[in-house]
């Protein structure tokens, strides 16, 4: 899926345009809006790399699938927040 879906670079423009489809969604743009990881956008293109197959250096660099779930447990996202991050996600990919 990795390679089909067009690699490093394109994974990375994915999660470009995702995080600002999230910054400009008024559910989302809170959670996308205080300073980040200047890296947060290369983190979520290695993760996204990782889970379809890629290398594995998310798990590598940032401590793998299981941290990234710690790290997020808990924010308060409900089932609104998901739904939309999903088709923010699905709007990126046409974007990208």
């Amino acid at each position: 899926m990795f390679e089909f879906a067009g690699g490093e670079q394109a994974l990375l423009d994915l999660a470009q345009a995702h995080h600002q489809r999230c910054l400009q969604d008024p559910v989302l743009s809170h959670a996308f809006s205080h300073p980040l990881d200047p890296e947060h956008v290369r983190q979520l293109a290695t993760y996204w790399a990782e889970v379809l197959g890629g290398p594995p250096l998310y798990s590598q660099l940032y401590g793998g699938h299981s941290r990234m779930l710690r790290v997020h447990a808990g924010q308060g996202a409900g089932m609104e927040f998901n739904q939309r991050f999903v088709l923010c996600f699905v709007g990126a990919a046409d974007d990208a």
